[in-house]
């Protein structure tokens, strides 16, 4: 990864895009999180599928590509099988993806104020599953109890005590 920035944590790691073999016209959707990731991948499914009826659904279609949650070979051999324009997920910077030339690049970026509440919002809805407290526990976040909304979900606030 000389060319490139290396970005690797317990979600992700940009390692894959070395051995990822890319196709002539595929797009690479490139996004922080939260600011437009999946809306970009819906944009391109249209257009690749000319209209909303996709063959699958749209994380099917488009996975992310660097994330540690599914096998790279389980995510190269997805994009492999597709005869359709790729359009391939991302939230590795720009500085951190091989660049090619008969690849296209996709940049999204959202004012910081929208990310809070998006980031907000994704948390209260991620908190609530025992699957998801028990992820968060075991990379040493902690839930700090139930709060209970009225007309709402139970929450399970998640923090990281500081380290010295």
């Amino acid at each position: 990864m000389d060319d490139f920035t290396r970005y690797a944590g317990f979600i992700s790691d940009n390692d894959r895009w070395t051995r990822f073999e890319h196709g002539p016209g595929d797009s690479v959707i490139s996004t922080p999180p939260k600011c437009g990731t999946t809306w970009t991948q819906m944009l391109c499914a249209v257009m690749v599928f000319d209209g909303p009826t996709f063959p699958d659904k749209l994380d099917a279609i488009s996975p992310w590509l660097d994330v540690n949650t599914h096998s790279a070979r389980e995510v190269f051999a997805t994009y492999e099988r597709q005869a359709h324009r790729r359009f391939i997920k991302t939230h590795t910077p720009l500085d951190g993806l091989p660049m090619r030339d008969d690849v296209h690049y996709i940049v999204v970026a959202r004012d910081r104020r929208d990310v809070f509440e998006s980031w907000q919002n994704h948390r209260a809805i991620e908190s609530t599953t025992p699957r998801s407290r028990a992820l968060y526990e075991r990379h040493g976040f902690e839930a700090t109890g139930a709060i209970e909304l009225p007309d709402g979900p139970t929450l399970w606030p998640i923090w990281r005590p500081p380290t010295t």
